[in-house]
């Protein structure tokens, strides 16, 4: 860990995120069409919070700010995320591989994919 602490942040080290990020918001942009109003894709809900995860611990990176679950918790609501427990709690059922009672709606899913889309692009932005 304290090597790791060591690394110089350099923003050219996050093409990479911002890229797949971009591309699998093209094939989850597809998926969400295909949803009918109530929304079962979970593993897209996975998909989107993941990459949320990702451009927050980019930013505790850059500002060289310690990645919690709680400073997460607080970037997601800043940025506009609507029902962040509902969609962490499908986020943690499908990463520990179980089974969610969670029921949400299409447009809650919309207003994720929307936040990791504009946050990609202004991540992208600063990185080029």
């Amino acid at each position: 860990l304290e090597e790791i602490k060591k690394i110089k942040f350099d923003k050219k080290n996050f093409e990479f995120i911002i890229e797949t990020t971009e591309s699998i918001l093209k094939i989850n942009e597809e998926f969400i069409k295909l949803e009918s109003k109530n929304f079962k894709n979970f593993a897209l809900i996975y998909s989107l919070m993941l990459r949320l995860r990702g451009l927050y611990c980019i930013e505790c990176l850059a500002k060289n700010k310690k990645f919690t679950n709680e400073g997460f918790r607080e970037y997601a609501i800043s940025k506009g995320v609507n029902k962040l427990d509902k969609l962490y709690s499908i986020y943690r059922s499908v990463r520990d591989k179980k089974r969610s009672a969670e029921e949400i709606s299409k447009e809650i899913v919309i207003n994720l994919y929307n936040v990791v889309k504009n946050e990609t692009k202004k991540k992208s932005k600063k990185i080029n």
